[in-house]
């Protein structure tokens, strides 16, 4: 579901479907660049978690967590300085955390912590 006229990133199909169980931001005191945010999603038995490279400009609003309208976006068509990704909320009445990262990776259970 394109938002804002960007694509879906494609780590993960209809994000919205997930609930969010877990949220770590991590701060590297040496280079802001360097700092990430875990978000981990679950629906039924599945859990994923996603880790979110260079964070900037995160919201997280009062109704935190909620994740009905969560969506993961490629913005990289925009040529954002150092800007490939976007986490939104195509809902109104928001919920799920907002921010933009340098990139997205999947971990797998022996990279987390």
């Amino acid at each position: 579901m394109p938002y804002d006229g960007d694509p879906d990133h494609p780590i993960i199909e209809r994000p919205w479907e997930y609930e969010i169980v877990g949220l770590c931001y991590r701060r590297d005191l040496d280079s802001w660049a360097d700092s990430s945010i875990d978000l981990t999603l679950q629906k039924g038995p599945l859990r994923r978690c996603l880790r979110f490279l260079g964070p900037r400009h995160i919201e997280i609003t009062e109704i935190f967590p909620n994740t009905s309208g969560l969506c993961i976006l490629d913005v990289s068509k925009r040529q954002l300085d150092g800007l490939r990704v976007r986490v939104a909320n195509f809902e109104a009445h928001g919920g799920c955390p907002t921010f933009w990262a340098r990139e997205v990776v999947e971990l797998g259970a022996s990279d987390r912590g």
